[in-house]
């Protein structure tokens, strides 16, 4: 068979149609004036990212790898040791933050896969019933605060904008990972995350790089996504021991380093979460002998949980470590303002929820001061150092249920798949998820991560998402699996 030659293509035989043509015309002219007017390099750049829009819309995968790989590695504070990547969670011009912009861009492209391949879309179960109290919650609280005249328009738009991790996440992560294998290359790839996250809070401890908190010095991570996704992989490891599920020398060396990395951390909610939750997993991992003491296991997580509830235990403390962990102790709750801060804020938001425990006060809508506060701070009047109390406070008792409804799911999702699924490796995650959902309200219980935090939401909803993976293989449920 001959092959035709270019030369026998006459100009006139290729025919493009008018659609194509405008497209460029009007791309060459956004470009030549977006040089003039912002410079040739932004112009460049701006083109650069459209042809990665355009590229990520038609790869799905891509898409999400890229928008969960933006949440865990860039942190959202100034104080880290890149303060470029806080621009990454700054509202544009069009209110919505780059990060938010490119959640919705791996949405449309795993929407636009479904319709192309005619696959369907796929459900979030077992989810959906605590979802669906989320949404409502969020609705109502919304009503309540915008017709009672004193929600804050900006900060509406900044609750959705944390709490929509919780619906866009597990969304994203379902429609991706669709196979076994799939889920176990992403769970063999957490190790890898947690090393490169763990050196790169070495680098800006060590290499001065970070701001220096108060009574602090230099700290790891500050901001809960990292902390919570570092007692995951512990949890995770842990789990693969006793159950003897083989692990990767590169996973087992990166235990210290995180233990490390933890330790140099500000969190020490965290901390206690991490002993509480270990110890709660290595009983349930191991023999139904040591399970007997379970009883007293729940006891001492339960005490646990009270001196974070009433030790304000996120507050600062001397920089060397030995006086962090001396700092966990109640007494010393007196000698720091941001400790006092929190009990004086408990007292005024519960004063608050007094008059209102039915509806809470609304989304948006400030809590009033009646107890006076160590100090003040913008959109603080937003926020609650306690979970459940943040839910309450935003949409009542619907706002409650919503919160207890999605952790709940957690836990029980996690022990089920733990129980049931036939992959070692998957059984081992589902129950790192289950017992750190435990140590999730342990630590929310000194402050307000779901919903309030995005990149901590995030990571808790990436662990729905997988878990709803997990879900999808369980022997009762492989006749129905997409």
């Amino acid at each position: 068979m001959a092959t035709p030659s270019l030369t026998a293509v006459r100009p006139g035989d290729v025919r493009v149609g008018p659609l194509p043509v405008l497209l460029a015309g009007a791309l060459a002219v956004g470009f030549v004036g977006a040089a003039v007017v912002a410079g040739p390099l932004l112009a460049v750049l701006g083109l650069v990212a459209l042809a990665a829009a355009v590229f990520l819309l038609g790869h799905p995968g891509w898409a999400v790898a890229v928008t969960v790989g933006v949440l865990i590695g860039a942190e959202a504070t100034r104080e880290w040791g890149v303060p470029a990547f806080e621009t990454l969670y700054t509202p544009t011009a069009v209110t919505l933050s780059p990060v938010n912009l490119l959640t919705l861009l791996a949405v449309a492209a795993v929407v636009l896969d479904g319709i192309r391949r005619e696959v369907g879309f796929r459900g979030v179960a077992p989810f959906g019933l605590a979802l669906g109290l989320v949404a409502a919650a969020l609705v109502f609280g919304t009503l309540y605060g915008v017709l009672g005249g004193k929600a804050i328009p900006y900060t509406i738009v900044s609750t959705i904008q944390t709490t929509a991790p919780l619906f866009t996440m597990p969304f994203l992560v379902v429609h991706v990972v669709r196979t076994d294998e799939q889920l176990r290359r992403v769970l063999r790839a957490i190790p890898v995350i947690a090393l490169v996250k763990a050196l790169a809070g070495f680098v800006v401890v060590f290499g001065g790089l970070g701001a220096v908190s108060t009574g602090l010095g230099r700290i790891t991570y500050y901001e809960p996504a990292t902390n919570y996704l570092f007692v995951l992989f512990l949890l995770g490891m842990l789990a693969a021991t006793l159950a003897g599920v083989p692990t990767s020398r590169l996973a087992r060396l990166t235990v210290p380093v995180v233990v490390a990395c933890m330790v140099l951390s500000y969190r020490r909610s965290f901390w206690l979460a991490a002993i509480a939750c270990l110890l709660v997993l290595l009983l349930l991992g191991s023999g139904r002998e040591l399970r007997r003491l379970l009883p007293v296991v729940v006891v001492l997580v339960g005490l646990t949980g009270y001196a974070a509830f009433t030790g304000g235990l996120l507050g600062g403390s001397d920089s060397e470590v030995v006086q962090r962990a001396q700092s966990l102790s109640p007494q010393k709750v007196s000698r720091n303002d941001q400790d006092r801060y929190r009990l004086s804020e408990r007292r005024n938001v519960l004063l608050a929820l007094e008059r209102e425990p039915l509806t809470g006060i609304g989304v948006g809508v400030d809590w009033p001061t009646r107890y006076p506060l160590p100090f003040e701070g913008q959109d603080l009047h937003q926020y609650a150092h306690f979970g459940l109390l943040w839910w309450w406070m935003k949409a009542g008792v619907l706002g409650g249920l919503a919160y207890l409804a999605v952790l709940g799911s957690v836990l029980w999702t996690g022990l089920r798949v733990w129980r049931r699924h036939g992959d070692p490796l998957v059984r081992c995650a589902a129950l790192a998820a289950a017992v750190g959902a435990i140590g999730f309200v342990i630590v929310e219980l000194a402050a307000s991560i779901m919903g309030s935090d995005e990149r901590g939401t995030a990571v808790l909803a990436l662990s729905m998402g997988l878990l709803a993976v997990a879900y999808r293989g369980l022997p009762s449920r492989a006749g129905s699996a997409a």
